[in-house]
């Protein structure tokens, strides 16, 4: 009789959201909220207790709007979450305390979250076209956003180059967390703001945010944007699993309870190479990519000092290219280059928690350490002149902050807090594109202590301002930034906001390098400026469905320069030393249409017209290299569902259609680049030419099968289906003795098999 009762039971598919509700000022829990999962007509729903946890179950797997009410406080929604039949899913829900008597809250709609917030889960690195479960490759479908090369992952923001921006680890500033940071570079030197892959594994991810426009004052020392990367918590409901096996290598997952408070342990490892693509045909130069990284994160719910989080990331590439063993087979210069890349990063840190009175402090620590090292040599006849080249870099980063957050009264929220980071780094390159050879040391700290407010003026209409001081210790240069956004949301459903944030950041240790290798006379800052301006609108008519729209300028301040250029222009440093300070600015519009997934079905369109210009010492104004001027992009898919006694099926159709302007350059030097055995660009036409426009189609399909205990996936991803040959850049060959042109990846598939349990 007790094994008839069990089948039954264990047959049905089903699973259990949990979770924590709490206060966003002062961290403490909320009893009484209504927690709620809705798909279609089915509906779901508990309530938190005295604690503020929660359990919704059994759930059937699927796709879920997650939606919390609770009297007194802002709606919140969440418009998908995924529940497998094979994990516990674990939630924590924020909420913010309502500006108007008990009596008056209407239970509806959630407020619209800021447009500089875009915001992406888990979910959508498992669901998007060639995202590779990397998260910074999902921000293309966003407005204003591309791509500097499609074989790496650094963001352009408006057509400025992507060492604006910054990568955050729960909450805290980390270096360059990304495996071949010299992927998709002109010089094939490493950078500081992307790679080919992230190191974090989509695996990891809890919901997380790309922030872009007027940063507030908590997130300084970016100009461009901010990777605010979160770390979900494991399993507090027991032990599970995952696996994965694709054409990029192997990954494998484990999480779990640790005792019995909701403390949870969870760790990754991946192991990658592109090996196995090229037995299918997929060309990388022939280039040897291989490369490796492990993550944990373990959180602790209830210690003497509050919640307690910890978290490491390490990982280590390589990138190897060696000429071909028959000279007679030479058609071009990569044919007889012989190339060693590697790098490697740690990371770790911690973070802290505890209600105190009426408010929460938060405190975070963490180190990383990065060092890359690059060498270059050219074979046989028609070599430039310099045909050795050695590149290493080493940096050690100490990043920490505390804040206090305070409701003072029913309709002022204040923060107050002081972020800093300590960096040392080791600078060697030679030759140098000017001749020569660079070899520094860089020290410096950067110190920001700030303070904000979310007033409610009205109901209606709220105020965001606060204030930070940039200290920084390289040139001893104190700058103040200030911070404002007022959103007036008349009805639940129409947001307007108007934005500004003046940032500032330090410039790359490579620059620092040359810059101090000036001496005394240097009268260069060690941080460039930034004033955003914006004024945006966002409309939701139904809960799953909404249009945003933004108007925006930027200026760029205190940027390295020459009378032509600016160093802001590069991915790789540039080597030349800079004679003054030149600016740049980009001004257009964002537009974006997003439908979150709802009946099996999502869309997101995004479009962005705007120019981007620098001026370098002569003050004449020239398009950056990245000023694509226009970008547009499609992003949706279909999923069907098959419900059996035995389990669920699942088909996932996706697509992503990009298309941008070509991105300028700066014409090459034909004869004098033959004479002076080196590459030598026409100095009379900066950034006058253009590159083709660039289109990428991008697939996916996915079949998922869900059954008591287990979820398996098998997907498809291809990248460019149409194998459109975009051009990369154009370079000179010294083996052809004239210009050529460097392609971006065709066709690359990735078939992958996933196995949670």
């Amino acid at each position: 009789m007790l094994l008839l009762a069990w089948q039954p039971a264990a047959a049905q598919l089903s699973q259990s959201v949990r979770g924590r509700v709490t206060e966003g000022a002062s961290g403490r829990p909320i009893g009484g909220a209504q927690v709620e999962l809705v798909s279609g007509e089915q509906h779901y729903q508990t309530d938190s207790d005295s604690l503020g946890y929660y359990v919704v179950s059994p759930v059937p797997p699927g796709y879920y709007r997650l939606q919390v009410q609770r009297l007194g406080y802002h709606p919140y929604q969440e418009p998908e979450l995924v529940v497998e039949s094979s994990k516990v899913v674990y939630r924590p829900l924020v909420l913010q305390t309502a500006a108007v008597a008990l009596g008056e809250v209407q239970v509806g709609a959630p407020q619209l979250s800021s447009l500089h917030q875009r915001e992406f889960t888990a979910a959508q690195t498992q669901r998007f076209p060639a995202t590779f479960f990397d998260p910074a490759r999902l921000v293309l479908s966003q407005p204003g956003i591309t791509q500097a090369n499609d074989q790496a992952n650094h963001v352009v923001v408006h057509g400025l180059a992507p060492q604006g921006i910054q990568w955050r680890l729960q909450g805290l500033p980390i270096l360059n967390p990304n495996h071949l940071s010299n992927a998709g570079v002109r010089s094939d030197r490493a950078t500081g703001s992307g790679g080919g892959v992230n190191m974090l594994s989509g695996q990891l991810l809890a919901n997380s945010a790309f922030r872009t426009g007027a940063l507030s004052s908590r997130f300084g020392n970016a100009v461009s944007g901010v990777f605010d990367i979160n770390l979900r918590p494991g399993s507090a409901a027991r032990r599970e699993h995952t696996f994965q096996a694709s054409l990029l290598g192997l990954d494998l997952a484990t999480e779990g309870p640790l005792g019995a408070d909701h403390s949870t342990y969870l760790v990754n490892y991946r192991y990658s190479t592109v090996g196995l693509l090229g037995l299918l045909g997929v060309d990388f130069g022939g280039e040897s990519i291989r490369y490796q990284d492990v993550s944990a994160h373990v959180q602790l719910e209830k210690t003497a000092l509050g919640q307690l989080s910890f978290f490491v990331l390490a990982g280590n590439n390589a990138n190897e290219l060696r000429p071909l063993d028959d000279s007679l087979s030479w058609e071009q210069d990569k044919n007889r280059q012989r190339i060693d890349f590697r790098s490697s990063l740690a990371a770790a840190g911690m973070s802290q928690s505890a209600s105190i009175g009426k408010g929460q402090w938060q405190n975070g620590l963490a180190f990383s350490t990065l060092r890359s090292v690059r060498e270059q040599a050219w074979l046989g006849s028609r070599r430039p002149l310099r045909s050795q080249a050695y590149d290493r870099q080493t940096a050690r980063q100490l990043s920490a902050y505390s804040r206090y957050l305070r409701p003072l009264g029913s309709r002022l929220l204040l923060e107050a807090g002081v972020q800093a980071q300590a960096q040392h780094g080791e600078e060697h390159s030679t030759p140098l594109p000017a001749g020569g050879e660079l070899r520094a040391d860089i020290s410096y700290t950067l110190v920001q202590p700030y303070v904000q407010a979310d007033w409610v003026l009205l109901p209606a209409l709220t105020l965001q301002t606060g204030l930070r001081l940039s200290y920084l210790s390289w040139d001893q240069q104190a700058r103040p930034e200030p911070y404002g956004l007022l959103a007036w949301q008349p009805v639940p459903a129409h947001r307007f906001q108007l934005s500004y944030s003046r940032q500032s950041q330090v410039l790359s240790n490579g620059q620092l390098a040359l810059l101090q290798a000036q001496g005394p006379a240097r009268r260069i800052s060690g941080l460039i400026g930034s004033h955003y301006s914006g004024l945006g609108w966002a409309w939701r008519p139904r809960p799953v469905l909404r249009l945003t729209a933004e108007v925006f300028y930027q200026q760029l301040r205190q940027l390295p320069a020459s009378a032509r250029d600016v160093w802001w222009n590069y991915l790789g440093e540039p080597g030349w030393q800079p004679t003054g300070q030149g600016h740049a600015c980009t001004f257009g519009v964002d537009a974006s249409l997003q439908r979150s997934f709802s009946r099996g079905l999502y869309y997101q369109l995004a479009a962005s017209v705007f120019d981007a210009r620098y001026a370098g010492t002569d003050g004449q104004l020239r398009n950056t290299p990245f000023n694509s001027r226009w970008a547009g992009a499609f992003t949706g898919g279909k999923e069907w569902t098959k419900q059996k006694a035995a389990g669920q099926r699942v088909w996932g159709l996706n697509l992503r259609l990009h298309s941008r302007g070509g991105y300028y350059f700066t014409a090459i030097d034909e004869a004098q680049s033959l004479l002076q055995r080196q590459e030598v660009d026409d100095p009379s036409k900066p950034y006058q030419e253009r590159l083709p426009t660039n289109f990428s189609l991008d697939l996916r399909l996915s079949h998922t099968r869900h059954k008591p205990g287990y979820t398996r996936l098998w997907s498809l991803d291809l990248q460019n289906l149409t194998g459109t040959p975009n051009v990369g850049w154009y370079y000179y060959d010294f083996w052809k003795q004239a210009r050529s042109r460097q392609f971006q990846q065709g066709l690359i598939p990735v078939l992958a098999y996933r196995i949670q349990f």
